[in-house]
């Protein structure tokens, strides 16, 4: 597990708004959470989120907890609520659409 400190996750964006982290790795964007197999395991990568920080985690089907790997990056993005409400159509699970919707520079 992996605690990022994250100082715009508000009071107001933990009860009202919205905080979406998408996996890049090989140019693919995969908004968590997501299960992947690989060399006869399962990994469940998953997060969680409080003020000021947001949690990655990533659990083998042989219940070890990893580290998340260096050579992936994850995309934090914050919607305030009022700003959700207003783009209530958009697929938050296709990072390309959020990125686009929102204006968001890599």
């Amino acid at each position: 597990m992996a605690s990022i400190p994250v100082s715009e996750i508000t009071t107001s964006i933990n009860e009202t708004g919205m905080v979406m982290v998408y996996q890049f790795y090989n140019n693919i964007n995969m908004a968590l959470p997501m299960t992947a197999t690989y060399d006869g395991y399962t990994k469940h990568i998953d997060y969680a989120y409080g003020v000021g920080e947001v949690a990655i985690i990533i659990k083998d089907s042989d219940l070890y907890t990893l580290s998340p790997s260096s050579d992936i990056t994850y995309r934090i993005v914050i919607i305030e609520g009022s700003v959700m409400s207003r783009n209530t159509d958009v697929d938050f699970n296709n990072y390309q659409e959020v990125k686009t919707v929102f204006n968001l520079k890599d």
